[in-house]
């Protein structure tokens, strides 16, 4: 089901390369995006490849190396509340968006953490973990909902795949 619904929850997989950056962040009076572990990391795919490549591939880099800073900055003034902070990466007046928080769907009425399919927010939740923050708010859809809306709006990649998502609705239903 996770997979169906695009979960991208890759926190365990990001967390050491973001505490490396946020650290060295921190600890440094000479900070460069490109001697972190995040670099090192994102970088793999450029390295091969010819100038331009690479020049583009450093400058996205750059762009979510200081997107990660800018979460940081906000979570560390604000205790923690991701409220404005989209608007703060953006260098706007703090305005609450949607978009602040991370997105998961409830399957089960969210009795445990293993009924939540976390969508997106990876980068926000390990930045939340290095600062000392154990619980990240989210917005959360529940499952009935989402079955609900997509009866009604027939998304396309939904209705090629129709057969196979309400049956594993039904499936996670019967888990209850």
């Amino acid at each position: 089901m996770a997979l169906l619904l695009g979960e991208t929850n890759r926190m365990s997989a990001r967390y050491f390369h973001i505490h490396d950056l946020l650290s060295r962040y921190e600890n440094s009076d000479s900070f460069h995006f490109s001697d972190t572990l995040y670099f090192e990391k994102l970088y793999e795919p450029y390295r091969n490849k010819n100038l331009g490549v690479q020049f583009r591939g450093r400058r996205e880099i750059k762009r979510k190396t200081d997107r990660v800073i800018k979460i940081f900055e906000w979570l560390t003034i604000n205790d923690g509340d991701y409220g404005g902070v989209s608007a703060f990466i953006k260098g706007r007046d703090k305005v609450t968006h949607p978009s602040d928080y991370p997105l998961c769907i409830s399957l089960n009425e969210g009795r445990s953490l293993s009924d939540y399919v976390q969508l997106d927010g990876s980068h926000r939740r390990c930045v939340s973990a290095y600062v000392g923050y154990t619980k990240v708010p989210c917005l959360v859809a529940d499952l009935g909902a989402v079955e609900e809306l997509i009866k009604k709006n027939k998304p396309p990649y939904f209705e090629e795949h129709r057969q196979t998502f309400f049956s594993l609705i039904e499936k996670t239903k019967a888990l209850d």
